[in-house]
């Protein structure tokens, strides 16, 4: 299927499902109306899209908190677990978890019990060697694959670190963290903004619009580059200051992003709308771009702290921007697919009340609502160390999770919390 196919397609989709959802909110109390909580409305749309209606998730309770069971990076830690930058994070079907260092340049291997077991490559640009490594992935035979933003390349480890096999970067891009996927037949994926162009000195300073739209951009590891998947349109506003000739533009905070996953059966699941329709909303497609599910539900968009605006104002010299910035953020702040096809999905900004079932009630942790493969919740969950999600990988598999958060002094620790059994309410 050509490029233009897809392109039309998913879009046709996306533009249909969404004017069903608009003309459904238009059509009546009973159509607009809102679950209690806890309840959720399932309804066929005409276009065949399966919509999940929940009620308020943020009046329900997190319903259990998740513990670490193994730390590593720890202060007193041999130095084999002192880390600099975790760039990628992968555990494979041993329960070894492989962890690559952006600054070190190689991935460390541990136990399932903490214990060091080797040190794959290093830092070079020879044959299985990195020189800017920002993600690790294994797939369905074991094999590491280490995204390489230098050599715009994914390249394939064995077990002693030689490289065995490669595939060209879905995305060309130089950021401290890929969020590349791998599906069903092999093919590596990742979302990118295809951004509209912005006129050079058509402002001087102050706020500026930006537009485009989010894609799905494939390559194989045979070497070939795969159809482009478009999705939502998107916008941003950016803040430019400086003198021309020596322009800076910076990103507005609170601002919407876009996020997705794959699941174990090669579905999309990605925030819907870009955070404009219905204020927490999911998608789930299939990779040619039609659209299967739609989840949405009702969650107040968390306040903004204006001391935070102000900071950030200041720290760039402006003030007057302060009356643009929005009073409130988005919902969401991430999506993960684990190996049971769940998606997670992480809210931003504060947490519910934890129920009586929840043993902990300490800090607030990075809180995630999980739903199964047919958009039911299934409860609310609560790490109890905050992750770093923005810029950090977070892997669930085999019954836990793993992630990245910070100690006392700042150092960068992997963790493993192990999840108890989830299922739907009542």
């Amino acid at each position: 299927m050509s490029t233009s196919h897809i392109r039309a397609r998913a879009a046709l989709a996306l533009a249909s499902t969404l004017a069903l959802l608009m003309a459904g909110c238009d059509g009546g109390a009973e159509a607009a109306s809102v679950p209690a909580p806890g309840e959720f409305v399932t309804e066929t749309l005409a276009n065949g899209t399966t919509l999940v209606r929940h009620g308020p998730l943020d009046e329900l309770p997190v319903t259990h908190v998740l513990e670490p069971d193994l730390v590593l990076g720890e202060l007193d830690a041999p130095e084999e677990e002192h880390f600099s930058q975790v760039s990628g994070l992968s555990v494979d079907s041993r329960g070894q978890i492989h962890v690559l260092d952006l600054a070190a340049r190689h991935v460390r291997v541990f136990g399932p019990d903490g214990a060091w077991l080797r040190t794959l490559s290093r830092a070079g640009e020879g044959p299985g060697e990195i020189q800017s490594g920002n993600a690790l992935l294994h797939d369905a035979e074991d094999l590491l694959w280490v995204h390489d933003a230098s050599r715009r390349a994914l390249m394939a480890l064995d077990r002693e670190g030689r490289e065995v096999g490669s595939a060209p970067a879905p995305v060309l891009g130089m950021a401290p963290t890929s969020r590349v996927m791998q599906g069903l037949d092999g093919r590596f994926h990742e979302l990118t903004r295809i951004a509209d162009p912005i006129t050079a000195g058509s402002q001087s300073s102050g706020l500026v619009e930006t537009s485009g739209q989010m894609a799905l951009l494939s390559s194989t590891p045979g070497g070939q580059r795969g159809d482009t998947l478009f999705l939502s349109p998107i916008s941003n506003r950016l803040y430019m200051a400086g003198e021309e000739g020596r322009q800076i533009m910076v990103t507005v905070p609170a601002q919407s992003s876009f996020y997705g996953a794959l699941d174990p059966e090669g579905h999309l699941w990605t925030s819907a709308g870009h955070g404009r329709v219905g204020e927490f909303g999911l998608v789930k497609m299939t990779l040619a771009g039609d659209t299967l599910l739609r989840v949405e539900a009702a969650v107040e968009r968390p306040r903004v702290d204006q001391a935070d605006h102000r900071e950030w104002a200041e720290r760039i010299g402006s003030t007057e921007i302060l009356r643009h910035l929005p009073e409130s953020g988005p919902t969401i702040s991430g999506i993960v697919a684990d190996d049971q096809g769940r998606i997670w999905v992480e809210r931003a900004g504060g947490r519910p009340p934890l129920s009586e079932h929840a043993e902990d009630d300490g800090p607030a942790g990075t809180v995630w609502d999980v739903f199964d493969g047919e958009g039911r919740w299934m409860g609310g969950v609560r790490s109890g160390p905050t992750l770093v999600t923005v810029t950090r990988p977070v892997r669930i598999r085999d019954g836990a999770m793993y992630g990245i958060s910070r100690g006392e002094m700042n150092e960068e620790r992997v963790v493993r919390m192990p999840i108890p059994e989830l299922s739907p309410p009542g």
